[in-house]
């Protein structure tokens, strides 16, 4: 244990000094070749020699995921005078958390159990343990969708309780999952070209012209209508959709979404015994109870924008959230996940006409 506790600060020094996007993602399967070397204790009597496996892995969230090992060491029982060509597999699952998914080096703790099964050639009886291990690795992604990792194990193998070593280097292939957007890059400005001539331009004040008669009252117009139209398909259907869409993994309202809210709460306010749950939804990117959390967070989300921005009572208006249980498009699109991502207003009662 002692030799392995420098192993974990090395790590989360190294992954600290890096502030280069990374690329875990909810949703993504993942299959790693790797080799390394395997070292058994002593009264084992088999010598450390190397080690070939693969993983294969789940990323439920950003932060964690779930790999099935399994890998095999070509080694020699040492108790025999001739030395006797001996098999041992391992095949264990285990459990991932990464510390920082959005960094390019990613640091990760695990912890896991299976088993270990000793093929002996030499008149031994074979073995098969019960194994639990611990400890910690590192993904360095030089693509979205490659990465290089390293890995160290301490093994238990109970029976006798034995204490094994596996120290391993190889890379992950990531299949599927929400990619993370692309950075927005800010240019900044070009000079004028005006800023090349000694003289300055003269300072031309520019007077701001007067809307067009009746402008404001079409405006009005406008939102009259479209309140009307929210208030319609409420009594038509006893629900409305908000035309509210998030961001993924956000629940977030953004600013181009504010109009709608508007009209919805034009609604509230024409009708004030009305009352709405407000529903949250998600895509089926990530684990069950991590998209029910998110899909109440977006619900909470507009319900306190309204509540906020309107002065609408908050005893009116029910959060309640659905998670990925209620998609409207299919997600294994883009734009299909897209509109997944979404709330909904479903009435207590209808508006009486």
């Amino acid at each position: 244990m002692k030799k392995f506790i420098p192993f974990m600060v090395i790590f989360i020094i190294v992954a600290l000094a890096s502030s280069i996007f990374g690329q875990i993602r909810p949703g993504a399967y993942s299959i790693s070749p790797f080799v390394g070397g395997y070292t058994f204790e002593g009264n084992m009597d088999l010598k450390t020699q190397p080690v070939y496996g693969l993983r294969f892995g789940y990323d439920f969230t950003k932060h964690i995921g779930a790999e099935l090992l399994f890998d095999y060491i070509a080694t020699k029982y040492t108790r025999p005078v001739n030395e006797a060509n001996t098999n041992v597999y391992n095949y264990r699952l285990e459990g991932l958390y990464h510390f920082m998914p959005e960094k390019r080096l990613v640091p990760f703790i695990s912890v896991g159990a299976g088993g270990q099964s000793i093929d002996y050639s030499s008149g031994s009886e074979n073995k098969t343990r019960f194994v639990a291990d611990y400890g910690a690795g590192l993904k360095y992604f030089i693509t979205d969708s490659v990465a290089l990792r390293a890995d160290v194990r301490h093994l238990l193998a109970f029976g006798s309780t034995y204490n094994n070593l596996e120290y391993t280097v190889g890379l992950s292939f990531l299949f599927g999952g929400a990619k993370p957007a692309p950075a927005t890059v800010v240019r900044e400005p070009e000079p004028e070209t005006a800023t090349m001539v000694k003289e300055a331009a003269p300072v031309v004040a520019r007077v701001k012209e007067p809307a067009p008669a009746g402008a404001e009252e079409a405006e009005q117009k406008k939102e009259a209508e479209a309140v009307a139209a929210v208030a319609k398909e409420i009594i038509e259907k006893g629900r409305a959709t908000i035309n509210v869409e998030f961001d993924f993994d956000k629940a977030e309202i953004k600013p181009a979404f504010h109009q709608e809210i508007k009209k919805f709460a034009g609604v509230l306010k024409k009708y004030p015994e009305l009352k709405v749950v407000i529903e949250g939804h998600t895509d089926n990117i990530g684990g069950k109870d991590y998209n029910q959390n998110l899909s109440m967070k977006r619900a909470e989300s507009v319900k306190n924008y309204l509540i906020k921005k309107f002065d609408i009572g908050g005893s009116r208006l029910t959060a309640k959230g659905y998670g990925l249980s209620k998609p409207i498009a299919g997600n294994k699109t883009a734009a299909g996940r897209q509109k997944n991502r979404r709330v909904e207003a479903a009435v207590d009662y209808s508006i009486k006409k």
